[in-house]
């Protein structure tokens, strides 16, 4: 699992304050990875239970795209079927980062 910057739980203010620097630098490498149009860098999210699964990119074939989950962000939720890391279809991940790309041009973001 990645973690920018480590979450120190007997703060509330402090642990709040982290998750949104590690969520902040999740959001700005996939704001430059998509920029450049890469896709190492940019993250997919997957729900599960009650949030999401956030995994980044760190590598790309021409057929596949290897995924880390991301912690640090939250409840730090991991895909059972994707545990920590995997590779999975890149068919896949560029099809969820269009729907989140889209999404966000719907609504401004």
């Amino acid at each position: 699992m990645i973690i920018f910057k480590e979450v120190n739980w007997t703060n509330t203010d402090n642990a709040l304050r982290t998750m949104d620097e590690n969520t902040n630098k999740l959001v700005q490498m996939d704001k430059e990875a998509k920029t450049n149009g890469k896709l190492v860098g940019r993250y997919i999210e997957h729900p599960i239970a009650d949030g999401l699964a956030y995994y980044l990119i760190t590598k790309e074939t021409k057929t596949k795209v290897h995924i880390e989950s991301v912690g640090g962000l939250g409840d730090d939720w991991t895909i059972p079927a994707w545990g920590d890391k995997c590779t999975v279809p890149k068919k896949l991940v560029v099809a969820m980062l269009s729907a989140r790309d889209k999404l966000a041009t719907l609504f401004g973001g």
